[in-house]
């Protein structure tokens, strides 16, 4: 809740500005309004988001630089420099297209957890298969994907151990391995997602975010742990819309680029969403198009040597 005048500049990276938890001292918590600032040269919907609504809040883009394209009611229309589009609660829409570089902000009230994407049977490909467990026939798959494996030995035989010990599971589409996520259960007691990675050329196709809902459902205790570097401000983004909250920073690992530890309350998100204040949280056996992440989350191999996470 504010409770006091709030003053700052805008930064020059894309963050929230205003809502349950800001990440940093720029933004301000509020549960009445969401602000997200865009500043990037990135795409950041990739092929585009999946079509969804708000169930209680209204919605209104500002474009105050580049250009994004939305669509509604099977018509897309350019939002442009010095251009605002809104949408009420309950309209269906998306974000399809982003013309980079962008600055742009999206205004949300009241700030509650309450997007409901499109039916499943409405927005998903007969070709996505469901998210399974890694065999060892999936390994050549797996290294030829990870763009790391190809040359470091130590993250190869981190993935064959995670598959044989029977902690990776792989996303397939139409038949082909593209992307796996690994967790482990012995992180003080508690689950934690070590690695998510997607093929680069699957990325911007909500593989990752979907994968990571997935493996919320195989998590073996109710509070799970994953953490991502500082510099990933498009992770950090990732885990709070994924109703994840900051938990503590690990220095020391990469150079000059902090660890920061994030935790799900998965019971809470159960009751929440009873109570009709989060998204429900149900597991998910299928790979949904849609939002994309790129993401690192504290695996014991990066290409710097470090503990952290793949990409999405």
């Amino acid at each position: 809740m504010m409770t006091e005048f709030h003053h700052r500049l805008l930064p020059n990276y894309s963050t929230l500005l205003c809502g349950r938890l800001p990440p940093d001292d720029i933004g301000f918590r509020s549960i009445q309004l969401q602000i997200w600032y865009n500043h990037t040269d990135e795409n950041w919907v990739g092929a585009g988001e999946r079509s969804h609504q708000h169930l209680h809040s209204d919605e209104c883009f500002i474009v105050l630089r580049g250009s994004l394209v939305v669509e509604v009611d099977g018509r897309r229309y350019t939002i442009g420099p010095r251009e605002f589009c809104c949408f009420p609660a309950g309209q269906v829409h998306a974000v399809v297209a982003v013309h980079p570089p962008v600055e742009t902000l999206m205004i949300r009230a009241p700030s509650v957890a309450d997007k409901v994407y499109q039916a499943e049977e409405e927005q998903q490909s007969p070709h996505l298969s469901p998210i399974r467990p890694a065999t060892a026939a999936d390994l050549p798959a797996l290294v030829a994907l990870d763009h790391v494996a190809a040359s470091a030995a130590e993250r190869r035989a981190f993935i064959a151990g995670a598959v044989a010990e029977g902690r990776a599971w792989v996303v397939e589409v139409s038949g082909q391995v593209c992307g796996y996520g690994v967790m482990r259960h012995d992180f003080y007691g508690r689950s934690f997602l070590e690695l998510i990675y997607i093929a680069a050329e699957r990325r911007g196709q909500g593989l990752g975010p979907a994968l990571i809902r997935f493996l919320e459902t195989q998590s073996r205790s109710a509070d799970l742990f994953t953490s991502t570097n500082e510099s990933n401000r498009h992770m950090q983004h990732v885990l709070e819309k994924l109703i994840y909250e900051r938990s503590g920073i690990i220095y020391n690992l990469d150079p000059g680029d902090p660890e920061i530890v994030y935790v799900k309350h998965l019971e809470q998100t159960v009751k929440e969403a009873d109570d009709g204040r989060a998204d429900p949280f149900s597991p998910r056996t299928t790979v949904p198009s849609g939002e994309y992440v790129q993401a690192r989350v504290g695996a014991p191999y990066t290409a710097s040597g470090s503990a952290g996470m793949g990409s999405l």
